[in-house]
């Protein structure tokens, strides 16, 4: 060591004998407070300890007296004949657990009573043993009030003692706890003011070595500033690869098109070698940098490979020149450079990838909505106006929502990648295929020569879709709806075109024979009403337009009343009352018919409250019919139920009514009807035999009552021997699996008298009563008579 450096430590440590004595004194002090605190803390600890030991077994005592008074209030009330022996003894039974609870010191509850306490108990024990069961008689209470009362008392009273011994006990701990804990305190306080003052001493001690100190701190900082003046130096030459590596990485950060990126990284490794010559090669590719001479040189000195995950060697980055080897911070800048040219690589690649997913249905491949737009824009841009036809096609897949909840959403996607391929396999190689999402596919046909081309794909497209899937080993069917529309003059975008054929595919849902349908004028001019409707429709319930209905569900027999369905109308101001046919899909499919659903409900509900209320409604129910979109909301049982609590109205008054359809699509949803049945609300299967219900389905479906057609009570004035042991049938299957079963549409009394012959015992129709205004429906119950119209 220096002797300019020693020298300073050992004045330092040149200490006179004050100095060490004062030293010595501050070690002392030292020890002395961290043994202190360590002592304070352990007896701290260990009355913590103590003070929780000793609330265990106070709060065990505590819990003792309040189930010892809870037995003997117990044992009053049997006495007063207002419980049983039974709820004593159960009584007793909990006390007797809480005698056996151990605390933290592993003492029984039972063991801190007083011999008193369970002589008392025991008594009291013996006493109620030998007294009848059940509940007392007035004689049995005065017989055994003279022998109970004493032995209630006593244990009353003992176990009142043991709680106030206990507490005491408790206090008197407490205060003992905290005058020893008050003690280690007042120590703990002189301690701190000791160590306040050696502090105090160690402060004086570091500011006289410090202010000795500073000259050479001084002379030692001016050596250090002239080393980090070099190392800034060294850093300054070091920073031109780093300069050079930002504006390489912010060109691929801005997406620059990879050749730049290139020049700019052989620009930079041929810096950082001196000037020599360097190229890079990706494919056919070739970027080159010139050494300072004026020929490039063809001899490799370095080389390094650079590129993808899935294939790391594609590109190569070489130094050429005639000399010796590279040397080691020349081959440092060459690999960071390659690690910059794959950065550039992966950059493009994710790039082309990311543009691909925009543009592209990640599931099928095909082209999304995006870019079927964009090519309808372009194509209507440049189409010519010669005989050439633009053609758009839009399918949708019938049924798919309810394979794929039976399937699975995995096998359900299987099925549209299938799909996707079987039109992919019809269209031409100009024809574009896009996904727009679920289970709508368009196809973009450009210059077609007639537009029956386009029909014939549609028909080929329908025939491809439409024949069965193999998916999981399982044959599965669906069907399509085509909409056909053509580009003409009048056409000023893609979107319209799209809406056009939007438009064209939802009429041929509604087509019974050919699911294909090319849009015409006529059709822009139902859309128009249809949006027109669809407005007026969402602002109904709060014009209060929307009216009930109520047909009375009647005893076939005698014609008396049992229930209403309610029917919901709509009456627009300055148009024709309309029926549920006519708005009631369109709700469906604009969602408006949840707020309809809950609108019909809840009026249906305040109806019986205010029946209940009048003495008229008991025993009728009211049936309200709901959509699978209903039931799939999230709270939708709770919904229901809340309504008939508001109301008061009991849950076996509600009937919800679903079709087949809605039901067998509503297989996730059961556990919202299974809430309901469990709570009252009964279950109808509507309108059974026009769905595809079979007797399997029926048997495992969530519902309590069957409405047959309306249909099947008019094929019976015909007489016809094969419609009548139809419905015979259908009587006898609702008797056999115990469901009720109410028929609709009855309408003369040959349907009526028939009926009653087969079986059925409830029904509903014109011939007992239409629907009518509940207050007129209020009239009738008033009457409780139902009269049957022998004549009409």
């Amino acid at each position: 060591m220096p002797e300019s450096a020693a020298t300073p430590t050992a004045r330092r440590l040149r200490l006179n004998a004050g100095q060490w004595a004062l030293a010595g004194l501050l070690v002392v002090l030292l020890l002395s407070l961290v043994v202190s605190s360590l002592v304070a803390s352990n007896n701290q600890r260990a009355s913590t300890e103590t003070y929780v030991r000793t609330e265990a077994s106070s709060t065990n005592v505590v819990f003792t007296m309040r189930e010892s008074l809870d037995y003997a209030v117990e044992a009053q009330r049997y006495l007063l004949g207002e419980s049983t022996r039974r709820a004593t003894q159960v009584s007793r039974a909990l006390l007797g657990q809480r005698l056996n609870v151990r605390d933290e010191n592993g003492k029984r509850a039972g063991d801190l009573a007083t011999p008193a306490f369970i002589e008392a108990l025991s008594a009291l024990d013996a006493t109620i043993a030998t007294m009848p069961t059940g509940t007392l008689t007035p004689a049995a209470q005065l017989q055994w009030r003279g022998a109970l009362t004493p032995r209630i008392d006593a244990l009353a009273s003992e176990a009142r003692q043991l709680g106030d011994r206990n507490t005491e006990a408790f206090r008197e701990g407490v205060r003992a706890s905290n005058q020893d804990l008050l003690s280690w305190h007042v120590l703990q306080l002189l301690l701190l003011l000791g160590s306040l003052l050696v502090g105090v001493v160690l402060l004086i001690w570091v500011a006289a070595n410090v202010r000795s100190g500073y000259r050479e701190a001084r002379d030692t900082l001016e050596i250090e500033e002239q080393a980090l003046n070099e190392a800034r130096g060294q850093l300054d030459r070091a920073s031109i690869l780093e300069r050079g590596q930002a504006h390489v990485l912010e060109r691929i950060a801005r997406g620059a098109p990879l050749a730049v990126v290139f020049q700019s990284i052989a620009a930079l490794v041929s810096e950082g070698v001196g000037g020599l010559g360097v190229r890079l090669r990706l494919g056919d590719r070739v970027v080159e940098q010139r050494a300072t001479e004026t020929v490039i040189s063809n001899v490799v000195v370095w080389a390094g490979s650079f590129g993808t995950i899935d294939d790391p060697h594609e590109g190569v980055l070489e130094i050429l020149s005639d000399g010796g080897p590279v040397d080691e911070h020349g081959a440092m800048v060459a690999t960071r450079c390659c690690d910059l040219a794959r950065l550039a690589l992966e950059r493009e690649t994710a790039s082309r990838r990311l543009s691909h997913q925009a543009t592209h249905d990640a599931l099928t491949g095909l082209a999304n909505r995006t870019l079927l737009l964009r090519q309808l824009d372009e194509q209507l841009a440049t189409a010519d106006a010669g005989d050439r036809h633009t053609a758009l096609l839009f399918c949708d897949l019938d049924r798919f929502k309810m394979v794929n909840d039976s399937i699975g959403h995995a096998a359900g996607d299987r099925l549209l990648i299938e799909a996707a391929g079987r039109i992919l396999g019809i269209v031409r190689t100009s024809d574009t295929v896009a996904r727009l999402g679920g289970d709508e596919f368009v196809v973009l046909c450009p210059s077609m020569e007639t537009r029956k081309e386009a029909t014939a794909l549609a028909e080929r497209v329908r025939a491809a879709l439409s024949s069965p899937y193999v998916i999981e080993g399982k044959e599965v069917f669906v069907d399509v709806s085509i909409g056909i529309t053509f580009a003409d003059n009048s056409t000023s975008s893609g979107a319209d075109l799209m809406r056009e054929a939007d438009v064209a595919m939802y009429r041929a849902k509604q087509l019974s024979t050919s699911h294909i349908n090319v849009f015409d004028s006529q059709l822009e001019a139902e859309v128009a009403m249809r949006l027109d409707l669809d407005t007026a429709l969402r602002r109904a319930i709060g014009r209060e337009e929307l009216q009930l209905k109520l047909q009375p569900v009647v005893r076939m027999h005698d014609g008396v009343v049992t229930g209403f369905e309610a029917l919901i109308r709509w009456q627009r101001p300055g148009e024709p009352l309309r029926s549920p046919d006519d708005f009631i899909p369109l709700a469906e499919d604009n969602g408006v018919i949840v707020d309809i659903g809950r609108w019909v409900r809840r009026q249906a509900i305040a109806i019986l409250a205010d029946w209940s209320s009048a003495g008229i409604g008991s025993g009728i129910t009211m049936a309200v019919n709901v959509s699978a979109r209903e039931v799939r909301e999230i709270g939708f049982a709770d919904d229901v139920l809340a309504m008939l609590g508001d109301y008061g109205v009991p849950a076996t008054a509600l009937i919800i009514e679903l079709t087949e359809h809605a039901l067998l699509d509503l297989r996730t949803a059961h556990s919202a009807l299974a809430q309901l049945r469990t709570a009252g609300v009964r279950v109808s299967l509507d309108d059974f035999g026009t769905g595809y219900s079979s007797l399997t389905q029926l048997r495992t479906l969530p519902v309590d009552q069957i409405k047959l057609d309306r249909s099947f009570a008019a094929t019976l004035d015909a007489r016809s021997p094969r419609e009548h042991a139809v419905v015979a049938s259908v009587v006898a299957i609702a008797d056999a699996l115990a469901l009720d079963l109410v028929v609709e549409g009855i309408e003369t009394t040959e349907e009526r008298d028939q009926l009653i012959a087969m079986g059925v015992r409830r029904g509903q129709g014109y011939l007992f009563f239409p629907p009518l205004e509940p207050v007129a429906a209020a009239d009738i119950l008033r009457e409780r008579k139902a009269i049957v119209s022998s004549g009409a």
